[in-house]
């Protein structure tokens, strides 16, 4: 990605989460983490930002969360605007009231005990453990009630994705831009970019 596009998906995820210009280092890392360690290209990821960030910041979660949730969604197929759509309609869903009642009579919490929404992550592995020994046309029409027919597929990949890996990245990626910029630009394909 080049340097102009980069700057602008960093930008506008900034923005999107209410980020100062000074977080931006800490944004890039994340973008980066994120788009190193699953199956999609930081241009899938802004995409799937500009759909997804506005909403996910109003609900409550933060860029390393929200990054994860992407992550995973681009490791079952589901990526750029498809992802962010997809998302958007994920916490949308969960906003609404009947939806909660649902999830939460399945004994899965939607909220904290102050009264705010719990990670989209942590709600849809709970929920797929919830759903686990359930029939498969029976979760499959919960799944579709739940989520509707925009977001029942990656509704469904969500409750069983394995966050770890992607998890230990975008915890740990503090320096990950820089580390990805050398090594790109190291190698003979680096001197001749250079040249």
């Amino acid at each position: 990605t080049d340097l102009a596009m980069a700057t602008e998906i960093a930008g506008n995820t900034l923005r999107s989460f209410g980020l100062a210009a000074e977080d931006m280092g800490h944004g890039a890392d994340v973008l980066t983490a994120t788009a190193n360690n699953s199956a999609q290209t930081l241009e899938d990821l802004g995409w799937a930002m500009k759909y997804a960030a506005p909403i996910a910041d109003a609900y409550g979660l933060s860029i390393e969360q929200t990054s994860k949730a992407l992550g995973a969604l681009a490791n079952f197929g589901i990526k750029g605007s498809m992802a962010g759509n997809t998302m958007k309609n994920i916490m949308l869903q969960l906003s609404n009231p009947a939806i909660r009642k649902k999830i939460e009579g399945l004994g899965v919490a939607v909220t904290d005990s102050a009264g705010k929404f719990r990670d989209v992550g942590s709600i849809l592995t709970g929920l797929g453990t919830a759903v686990r020994n359930m029939p498969t046309p029976d979760k499959l029409a919960l799944m579709n009630e739940l989520f509707g027919k925009r977001a029942v597929t990656g509704g469904i990949k969500l409750t069983t994705a394995n966050f770890e890996r992607l998890n230990e990245a975008i915890d740990n990626a503090s320096g990950t831009a820089q580390k990805t910029a050398e090594t790109m630009d190291s190698g003979l394909g680096g001197v001749f970019r250079r040249l």
